[in-house]
């Protein structure tokens, strides 16, 4: 009994510290991201993909870093270029969702590219 009274403490306050944590966070509006664009983004390359990324406070009291991800083409140009597009097209207005220390704001595109943004809760 002791340890399902313990767990179920332990279970509210983790609840607790992520609804409160998410409670001083707003997503950074679309249109904040499309003024922002990506104009000195920084451009990953991995083995298959591009990803294209972008830090801004985007009209809120913290920095963001907009990701646009997976981007399957074959050069840095084409990248930005995908990744300009997939911005352009950029819906939602997503609630900050707490994971492993970050708080996590995931938008749609007319790309199906993954665009997120993501700031340290």
């Amino acid at each position: 009994m002791k340890k399902i009274v313990l767990s179920a403490l332990f279970y509210l306050s983790f609840v607790s510290l992520v609804w409160s944590a998410s409670g001083n966070y707003k997503c950074p509006t679309v249109s904040a991201i499309q003024q922002v664009s990506l104009n000195g983004s920084s451009i990953y390359k991995s083995s298959d993909y591009y990803n294209i990324s972008q830090t801004s406070q985007y009209g809120t009291q913290y920095s963001w870093k907009f990701d646009v991800k997976n981007i399957s083409v074959s050069t840095d140009e084409e990248a930005l270029e995908k990744a300009t597009l997939a911005v352009n097209t950029l819906s939602g207005n997503p609630e900050p969702e707490y994971v492993n220390g970050l708080m996590n704001c995931v938008y749609e595109n007319a790309y199906g590219y993954m665009t997120r943004a993501y700031t340290e809760a």
